[in-house]
């Protein structure tokens, strides 16, 4: 599983994990195991944090099929808004990159560059912010 922009910023816990799987999917609904199998993480491993995922809010059981809950994402949490927005502008960062960028860099090893120092220190800013005001690891 390659790591996401997100993941980068915010940490690569198996909790940022599950949120990164459900903020791209945002919209769909998932069982436990499309979760744990996605994430790449064991389902006893899920059963341990889905349950505070959930009590925080982050995440919210939607339907039943059968005998099976399907859960997605709660857009309306603060820590997924805000999440939400820093994926917005990593996207964005990225997207800028590469219409600037000509597509020679890809030949180049670890010539690839997405963000300015600047803007590597507003994210090293918005980084810690989220690691203080939600709890991010």
């Amino acid at each position: 599983m390659e790591e996401s922009m997100l993941l980068k910023i915010v940490g690569d816990t198996i909790e940022n994990r599950i949120i990164d799987l459900l903020i791209e999917g945002r919209g769909i609904d998932y069982t436990k195991t499309d979760i744990a199998d996605n994430c790449g993480i064991s389902r006893p491993t899920l059963y341990k944090k889905l349950p505070k995922l959930i009590k925080q809010g982050v995440v919210k059981p939607t339907r039943i099929i059968g005998r099976v809950q399907l859960y997605t994402l709660n857009t309306e949490n603060e820590k997924v808004k805000a999440l939400l927005n820093l994926e917005k502008f990593l996207l964005q960062k990225s997207f800028q990159h590469v219409e600037k960028q000509p597509c020679i860099t890809a030949a180049i090893p670890n010539t690839r560059k997405i963000l300015t120092n600047k803007e590597a220190d507003e994210l090293k800013c918005v980084s810690k912010t989220l690691r203080k005001e939600y709890g991010f690891r």
